[in-house]
Formats: C-alpha cells, sequence, structure tokens
C-alpha cells in the first residue's frame, strides 16, 4: 500500500475499503475516525496467520466520508451484503426467507408456488426476498410455457382456500407434468 494513500485519509466518520492486487474489495469497515481506525489496521502485536494473510492482501484502500455514525453503520451494512468481502465475516449469513415448492393436486397436475421458507417443506430454490422468487417463477413459466393457472405467485391469507374456476380447457396431465418437471431439473 502505497504511503501516498495513507495520507489521503481525514480524521472523519465514514466507510473504508481494503483491496488485493486484482483490485477486487476484501474487506469493508466503519469508523468514526477513518485515519486512526486504519492506522489500528497495521499497528498492534496480534500477530497471526490470519491477520499476516489479511495485511499481506492489502494492496490499495478507498473510503467514502458519511457525515454521521448511523449513515457510515448503514453503508458499511449495505455494501457488506452486496460485495461479500472475503475478510468480512460479520452480516454475511444467507439467511433465504421464501422458496420456490411444487405441488400435486388430486387430479394430477402439478403447481409452482412461492411460499415463506419452513422446515417443515422441501423447496426446489431458496430466495431472500419474494420479489426475487416471484421473477424466477415468472422466468420459468414463460421459458417453459408453463399455463399460468398452475403458477401461485403469493401465498393466500391463512384460512382462505383458493379455487381455480378457470378449468376448461386445461392442457394434457402429463404434458403439463413434464413443463413443470423440465422447469424444476432447470433450477
Amino acid at each position: 500500500m502505497s504511503p501516498e494513500d495513507f495520507e489521503l485519509l481525514p480524521e472523519k466518520t465514514g466507510v473504508y475499503y481494503f483491496y488485493n492486487e486484482q483490485k477486487k474489495v476484501i474487506y469493508i469497515g466503519k469508523a468514526v475516525n477513518l485515519k486512526k481506525r486504519m492506522t489500528s489496521h497495521f499497528t498492534g502485536h496480534k500477530i497471526t496467520p490470519q491477520r499476516q494473510n489479511f495485511l499481506r492482501d492489502i494492496y490499495s484502500i478507498s473510503f467514502e466520508v458519511c457525515v454521521t455514525e448511523l449513515m457510515a453503520l448503514l453503508l458499511e451494512c449495505v455494501e457488506i451484503k452486496k460485495l461479500w468481502p472475503i475478510y468480512n465475516r460479520a452480516l454475511k449469513r444467507f439467511e433465504p426467507k421464501y422458496g420456490l415448492y411444487q405441488y400435486e393436486t388430486r387430479n394430477g397436475y402439478r403447481y409452482l408456488t412461492i411460499g415463506k421458507i419452513s422446515k417443515a417443506q422441501i423447496c426446489i430454490e431458496v430466495f431472500n426476498s419474494e420479489y426475487e422468487a416471484i421473477n424466477v417463477l415468472r422466468s420459468l413459466m414463460q421459458h417453459f410455457e408453463i399455463d399460468y393457472r398452475f403458477c401461485k405467485f403469493s401465498r393466500s391469507v391463512e384460512g382462505q382456500i383458493f379455487i381455480n374456476k378457470e378449468l376448461s380447457n386445461l392442457p394434457e396431465v402429463e404434458l403439463h407434468n413434464e413443463q413443470i418437471e423440465n422447469a424444476i431439473f432447470f433450477c
């Protein structure tokens, strides 16, 4: 890391980024005083192999000044979740909230549906947001030409029973179920 990069650091609140040789972000942090916090990374007596690897991988730095510590904290959280730097551990757990499920009705037709993750059900694919899940289901429906009546894009309200009144002109069960199977295989 060049001394010029270090000298540019202000004594202000903000978020800082460490980059490796390929200019990929490897660590993101926040600080009330950017210069002081950055100095603390390169000083100290704790010499572990993990810390040595971390310091060896740093080739350049950048920073973003923030008006308040809260803004810095929010920016740090968003950036870690977006960039997933190798040396950041906090905030990197991926906890999917929605899943793509399939089920078969008594008449033999298979359905694809979006729902909240449940330990009792096995899902085909997991998603962090309902929006992402809906987009994938819509894409599968279009790509595999699945009849829209067999795709459920949102959960029904508890106690509500869904009755599909459009039962005329349904596709052949075998052909339809093959399209669903192909879509599932594609996932």
